[in-house]
């Protein structure tokens, strides 16, 4: 597990870090695991050789706007 825990700490802590990096990260593992609709979601990312994107949940995001402010 050790090895899967650290890979996860460091996409974590790509997401968001530089102006390019976008706010989820993933490794070539999980995005080959994705269904083609869900891969659609996500872009290569060259600088972290991982890919990432902004998924927002649309449901969730109005939800949130409602009742967190």
């Amino acid at each position: 597990m050790g090895d899967v825990v650290n890979e996860a700490a460091k996409l974590a802590g790509y997401g968001n870090k530089e102006y390019s990096d976008n706010e989820i990260m993933v490794s070539q593992i999980f995005h080959q695991n994705l269904n083609d609709n869900n891969k659609g979601f996500l872009q290569w990312n060259s600088n972290r050789n991982c890919y990432h994107g902004n998924v927002i949940n649309k449901e969730m995001n109005d939800w949130v706007l409602r009742n967190c402010r």
